[in-house]
C-alpha cells in the first residue's frame, strides 16, 4: 500500500509538472511540445493563424482618409510604425509577417480602398531569405505582383522597396542579396517604377550587413532604423514622396 501511494503521488506530481511545462511556466516545455508536435509544424501552423488574423483585420478595418498610400510586405512592413512616421491618415499598413510572394499575390486586393493614392511594395523577402528562390525567380515573382497591382489600380503610382540586409551577414549572403536586388532593380527600371535602395550608410555597413545599432534583432529594424528607412522612402519613391510628407 505505501508503494502504491508513493507511485500515485509521483504520477500526479509528474502530470502536474508536464502541465506546467506545456504552459511554459517551468523548464522543459519546448522539448515536451516537440514530442507532441514538431517545431516546424507548430511554426507553420502559427504563421498561418497569424496570416488569417491579419487578413480578417484588413477586411473589417475602416479606412480613414482619401486615397491613402498602401504599404504591402512581410514583417518589415507589418512592424513599420506608419502612425508615427507618416502624415495623419495618409497610409494603410497591409504587412503580414512571414508571407511569401505567392501569398501576397493571392490576397493583394483584400481590404484595400477602391482608389489608393499609391502602392509601396516590399516583396519576395521571405522567398529570398527562407524559400531558396533564385534571383531570376525573385524577379519573375516580383513582376507578377507588380502586374497584378497595376491591373487592380491602374492609376496608382507604385514604388518598390529593395530587400533589406540582415545583421552580420556572410559575404556569400551579401552577394546573393545584391543579386536579388539587382534583378528587382532591373525589373523596376523596365517598368519605370521607383526602386528604393538601402545599400548605403546609415542602414547598411561597409560589408553589406544591417547596422546592429539600427536593428531590434538580426532581421528587423528598431525605431531609429525605421526613421532612416522612412527618409529613404520619402526621397526616392517618385510621385509618392509628396503624399508621404517629403
Amino acid at each position: 500500500m505505501p508503494f502504491r501511494r508513493a507511485a500515485l503521488i509521483l504520477t500526479l506530481m509528474g502530470a502536474c509538472y508536464m502541465g506546467l511545462a506545456w504552459a511554459g511556466w517551468v523548464p522543459g516545455g519546448w522539448r515536451l511540445r516537440n514530442l507532441y508536435e514538431p517545431h516546424q509544424v507548430r511554426e507553420t501552423r502559427r504563421r498561418a493563424e497569424h496570416r488569417q488574423q491579419r487578413l480578417a483585420l484588413f477586411r473589417r478595418e475602416i479606412i480613414v482618409g482619401d486615397h491613402p498610400v498602401v504599404f504591402f510586405g512581410s514583417s518589415i512592413i507589418e512592424r513599420m510604425p506608419l502612425g508615427r512616421l507618416a502624415p495623419a491618415e495618409s497610409t494603410v499598413n497591409r504587412g503580414v509577417a512571414f508571407e511569401s510572394g505567392d501569398e501576397l499575390l493571392e490576397r493583394l486586393s483584400i481590404g484595400i480602398p477602391p482608389q489608393p493614392g499609391g502602392i509601396v511594395l516590399y516583396m519576395t523577402s521571405i522567398d529570398h531569405r527562407f524559400g531558396g528562390a533564385s534571383p531570376e525567380q525573385i524577379r519573375d515573382l516580383g513582376a507578377s505582383i507588380i502586374d497584378q497591382a497595376t491591373l487592380l489600380w491602374p492609376s496608382a503610382p507604385i514604388a518598390v522597396l529593395a530587400l533589406l540586409p540582415e545583421v552580420s551577414m556572410e559575404k556569400s549572403r551579401v552577394e546573393a542579396l545584391e543579386e536579388a536586388n539587382s534583378n528587382l532593380g532591373e525589373l523596376c527600371h523596365i517598368r519605370s517604377i521607383p526602386f528604393i535602395t538601402v545599400n548605403a550608410s546609415p542602414l547598411t555597413l561597409a560589408d553589406g550587413s544591417l547596422d546592429p545599432n539600427l536593428s531590434s534583432d538580426p532581421l528587423h529594424l528598431n525605431d531609429a532604423g525605421y526613421d532612416h528607412l522612412w527618409r529613404a522612402i520619402q526621397m526616392n519613391s517618385g510621385p509618392l514622396g509628396e503624399a508621404l510628407g517629403r
